[in-house]
């Protein structure tokens, strides 16, 4: 975009694009796990089928008394090995995350990042004295 732009002076985009790549990864994690429409589109809690240590289950990790970790450990192996999780198992580990903040967490996370792409967007509009509606539209999009 920067090399493309047919401004004189280029905005820099690196850090605009960094930051709404996290932000979206970790909205996309969030919704996985909370988001009742995510679960009828892609069905439900699919990134604890695929194994996938997003920041809820690395939050949860370091968050729960010792012996919830030993039983979340086990609930994860057991995925492993049968290649996906029952809805119980996913159901109780939902129950751990709400129990250890994990959920909440996350979406605290997502809204910060939301908001510094919000300002890393400001910046570049600064930079350029262009207003970029389609930028602000997309980001209202995918507010959390």
């Amino acid at each position: 975009m920067e090399a493309t732009s047919p401004l004189v002076h280029k905005p820099r985009l690196a850090s605009l694009a960094a930051t709404l790549g996290r932000a979206y990864a970790l909205r996309d994690d969030y919704q996985n796990l909370a988001s009742a429409e995510y679960t009828q589109t892609k069905g439900f809690c699919e990134d604890l089928d695929e194994g996938k240590y997003s920041l809820p289950i690395i939050h949860m990790l370091h968050t729960l008394p010792s012996y919830q970790r030993g039983v979340l450990h086990n609930l994860l192996t057991q995925r492993r090995l049968k290649g996906s999780m029952g809805i119980e198992q996913k159901r109780m580990v939902l129950e751990m995350m709400d129990q250890a903040g994990s959920l909440d967490y996350t979406l605290n996370a997502v809204r910060r990042l939301q908001g510094d792409m919000e300002h890393e967007l400001d910046v570049v509009e600064q930079e350029t004295g262009v207003e970029n509606f389609e930028l602000r539209a997309l980001f209202e999009m995918i507010k959390i």
